[in-house]
């Protein structure tokens, strides 16, 4: 009391709102301060509520994952690759896929890791367990050779996305959700995969916390 406030050359006269400024070492037991307070500002916002603003959430791309003990095969005077790899997604050969290798320096009939890693390829055919790509370089040698490990980007098929949300609405305002899918395919089908929906779909959070809604043959897209 009496002095000059550290924010403005005015003096502080008068206590501004109840209450008491207390210290603890231990967030248990509380000290009163009878010297000291705290200065506050509290501000508010003001919601015109004739007016619409959209927030649009993207996925990000799936992650790289490494797994050991990959296998890839080459064929003699051939620039194509073909990677065993369980569970990578792709099913098209418009796929897009970035390849890094634990070790650089491994060669594939010619081919050579270094000049592999960290590139982006356009598949060019896929299983379950393998796809293809066109290497740089030709092959010398028709082999299946064992990695150290690969790191791929992949798709990632969805039939059904589990929503979660919470939204805090001020008074005299609303919300809609919505959501946007990309169409995927079966190995075996004959969809047209990454297509995006041109429509939003509504979403309801509430009665989707604890439910499922059913999106079924898409998935998301790996990009890059």
């Amino acid at each position: 009391m009496g002095q000059t406030a550290i924010d403005s050359p005015s003096a502080i006269w008068k206590q501004a709102a109840e209450g008491q400024m207390m210290i603890s070492t231990n967030k248990q037991s509380w000290t009163p301060v009878e010297t000291s307070d705290i200065k506050y500002v509290i501000r508010k916002a003001h919601f015109d509520t004739a007016v619409s603003g959209t927030v649009i959430f993207r996925n990000k791309s799936p992650e790289v994952t490494t797994r050991s003990g990959d296998l890839i095969e080459t064929t003699n005077a051939s620039a194509t690759l073909k990677i065993y790899m369980q569970h990578h997604g792709m099913t098209s050969a418009t796929s897009k896929v970035r390849l890094a290798f634990d070790t650089t320096t491994e060669n594939f009939s010619g081919i050579l890791a270094s000049a592999l890693n960290n590139n982006t390829y356009t598949v060019t055919g896929t299983g379950w367990n393998w796809f293809t790509i066109t290497a740089p370089t030709t092959a010398t040698a028709s082999k299946v050779h064992y990695t150290s490990g690969i790191a791929a980007s992949f798709d990632a098929p969805m039939d059904r996305i589990v929503v979660h949300g919470v939204v805090q609405a001020p008074i005299g305002t609303s919300y809609q959700t919505k959501v946007k899918t990309t169409s995927g395919r079966s190995i075996s089908g004959v969809q047209v995969p990454y297509i995006k929906e041109s429509i939003w779909t509504n979403v309801d959070l509430e009665s989707m916390t604890n439910s499922k809604l059913l999106v079924w043959l898409h998935h998301i897209r790996t990009s890059f």
